[in-house]
């Protein structure tokens, strides 16, 4: 089996010089660790000729959500990649999908970030073209068993690092409270934040915040099962970790010592983020995943506190993050030293020694940097490393919190100047002709501010929908959790008007597993025997659609935010595709005006923030719970997943924008507590409408 490691600029040589089989790793734009000491394109070739010198595999990751202006660019790499041998990439969006054939010289390994969580998602997978999968990290050994048996592609599994409470590749939750997606590389890790219950002195916990994956015992195991590759998670770590946790497994593989001892020995990987570890997935144990019964914070970058304490030296072989790291000290002169470093530019920031006239009107210079921090505009994280933890107390006029902040911006501009992340190289034609538009879809005429035309329920909702009601004047998308029957489906669209149920969509799960794939062919059976279009939601449930010849639209669980991914979905038969629902306004306005698809865009919902098999703690299933900010979430238990979705909803219906135009406009009620269309809010939330997606 293959031995994967993580990689950055800092922690390269370790992996390999651990023993690493094949390393992956990000450019400065389009992957999932945008934090991360990602390489510059003109380090590149030397890079991936190091790896090779060393007999190992270079893996490139462009594995997040493209934007309309981000397609050229992921074309760019991709023949930059080829040019430089790189042997794979790892890649989610379906616009990268749709070029893989014009780089023959590349292997496609689809990103557990795209979701695949069973064999029927596997074999999509096949059936576009990929290489490798890179599985869902929340699966059971018999859910792993049964991927394997999928012949001609191979598998990936994780088996060591930090695990999301969400299921792969589905979660919001970052992008709601402050538009930076997990998405697309930028999370801000509010799972890993305190939370309280919506009672009563209710202590904060930590219930989102996931144990790390552990499977170093199971090896042998894995191998047998036919997996081919194992994969660490950890580009955001240290050259000593990743050395440490390549040298464990590459000891495991080659069976140099017991498996006990390198278990033990494994504990302490964990030790580096403060997190236990688990293989509770794996054994199909749902219960006691997060490190909420030890009350213990799970990260050292959290989103309500981008500064987080250290009293420890920064060295290469310490437990400091990558990114934006900042050593925090005082000189003879009483002066505040700020020593600032990213990636191989370091500099340092000085405050002079400040007179305290009135302590009342002076801040903590913990608070101060605190502050200076949240308001940088950077999606990288920050780690502090203080000298004393005194100097967090030191008073400092408020007026240093500016001086921070420009000296904070000033070394930022200056080190991130230096590479912009674009890719310069030539793109051949036929990739050049690729990447061109048609003209517009006809059918995207509804203009945003126009009634919308779809409605989306649950499956319990429908007996409760009076007669009379203008909901049913519209077409009904109807959800229902995996693992739903056929029989309680047809009961539901029974209770309907004949002309309303006859038209409806069957909105198929966008999570589901292995057990659940019989139900889901008796409810594609029971829409092909109606005359009903169903909703494809993941690459497992859009095999099983194309399998069983049913008509198909696209939902959010696979939503586009540019043409190409939205072309690529309608070429394998989508009469219409979602666009994603944390789209930014610049962003709609240019999937839109430039898509070749009829699209349907979400103008009211409180969406699912995280789906998750895991089980919540405590009170935290039967009641709302919030973080500092105030973002309120509620949980529904079905029966295998859990689905967190805000008290807020965000609401689009009061805007009025002529660039903006689509097929259909969907007001979603399956969250609400009764089938009604509610009221707009004069001061409504709209998500990233009005701000930045990152």
């Amino acid at each position: 089996m293959e031995l994967l490691s993580p990689v950055n600029s800092n922690t390269l040589d370790a992996a390999l010089q651990a023993g690493a089989d094949a390393v992956y790793f990000g450019m400065r734009r389009l992957n999932a660790r945008r934090g991360a000491s990602n390489f510059s394109q003109e380090e590149l070739a030397e890079v991936v000729g190091k790896v090779h010198a060393k007999g190992a595999k270079a893996h490139l990751a462009i594995n997040i959500d493209l934007s309309p202006r981000e397609t050229g660019l992921a074309a760019r790499m991709l023949q930059f990649a080829q040019e430089c041998s790189v042997d794979a990439v790892i890649v989610r969006d379906p616009a990268i999908l749709a070029l893989r054939g014009f780089f023959p010289g590349l292997e496609f390994h689809l990103s557990t970030q795209s979701g695949v969580s069973t064999s029927e998602g596997v074999r999509m997978s096949r059936e576009l073209g990929c290489d490798r999968v890179v599985l869902a990290r929340e699966l059971t050994r018999e859910e792993i068993r049964a991927c394997c048996q999928v012949e001609g592609i191979a598998i990936e599994v994780f088996v060591q690092g930090a695990m999301c409470f969400c299921a792969s590749g589905r979660c919001l939750l970052s992008s709601w409270v402050g538009g930076r997606s997990g998405n697309r590389g930028a999370c801000a890790s509010p799972c890993r934040v305190g939370w309280k219950l919506d009672k009563p002195d209710a202590r904060e916990g930590h219930p989102l915040s996931m144990k790390d994956l552990c499977l170093l015992g199971e090896l042998d195991e894995l191998e047998g099962m036919g997996v081919q590759s194992l994969k660490i998670e950890g580009r955001l770590k240290s050259a000593k970790w990743v050395s440490q946790a390549v040298g464990l497994y590459r000891r495991a593989l080659a069976h140099a010592d017991a498996s006990e001892k390198l278990v033990q020995e494994a504990a302490s990987l964990g030790g580096y983020t403060g997190r236990t570890l688990t293989r509770g997935y794996y054994e199909g144990n749902f219960d006691n995943l997060t490190d909420d019964e030890q009350g213990r914070i799970a990260s050292r970058a959290q989103a309500a506190a981008p500064c987080t304490a250290s009293t420890e030296p920064l060295t290469e072989d310490s437990n400091a993050t990558d990114g934006l790291v900042i050593h925090i000290s005082e000189d003879p002169q009483g002066g505040t030293l700020l020593e600032c470093a990213l990636g191989r530019l370091s500099e340092i920031v000085r405050i002079p020694p400040q007179r305290i006239a009135k302590a009342k009107r002076a801040e903590a210079l913990g608070e101060l940097v605190e502050a200076a921090l949240e308001r940088i505009p950077t999606g990288m994280e920050a780690n502090c490393v203080w000298k004393d933890d005194s100097l967090k107390e030191k008073l400092m006029p408020r007026r240093c919190d500016e001086m921070i902040l420009q000296g904070l911006a000033a070394f930022l501009k200056r080190a991130t100047k230096e590479d912009d992340g674009n890719v310069r190289t030539a793109l051949p034609r036929n990739v050049s002709d690729a990447l061109a538009l048609s003209a517009p879809s006809p059918e995207n005429r509804r203009t945003l501010g126009t009634e919308p035309d779809l409605v989306r329920v649950r499956l319990e909702q429908l007996p409760r929908i009076p007669k009379d009601s203008p909901i049913l004047k519209k077409r009904l998308v109807v959800e229902f959790p995996a693992g739903t029957r056929a029989a309680a489906l047809a009961k539901g669209l029974d209770s309907l008007p004949e002309w309303c149920a006859g038209r409806a969509i069957v909105a198929l799960p966008p999570v589901c597993y292995e057990k659940e794939l019989d139900s889901i062919r008796e409810l594609l059976a029971l829409a092909r025997q109606r005359g009903l279009d169903v909703e494809a939601n993941s690459w497992d449930t859009l095999h099983l659609v194309r399998e069983a010849e049913a008509g198909f639209v696209t939902g959010q669980g696979l939503a586009v935010l540019n043409p190409l991914a939205a072309r690529l979905l309608h070429r394998l038969g989508a009469k219409w595709v979602a666009v994603s629902c944390e789209i930014d306004r610049r962003q709609l306005e240019e999937l839109t005006a430039s898509s070749e698809v009829p699209l349907s865009i979400c103008v009211y919902s409180r969406p699912p923030l995280m789906r998750t098999r895991a089980h919540l703690p405590r009170d935290y299933s039967s009641h709302a719970f919030h973080d500092a900010r105030m973002t309120r979430l509620k949980a529904t238990v079905d029966a295998s997943v859990s689905t967190l979705r805000p008290a807020e909803p965000f609401d689009w219906r009061g805007l009025r924008n002529a660039s903006v135009k689509s097929a259909h406009a969907e007001i979603d009620l399956a969250a609400e507590d009764s089938p009604e269309i509610p009221a707009p809010a004069k001061s409504p939330f709209l998500f990233n409408y009005d701000r930045t997606l990152r």
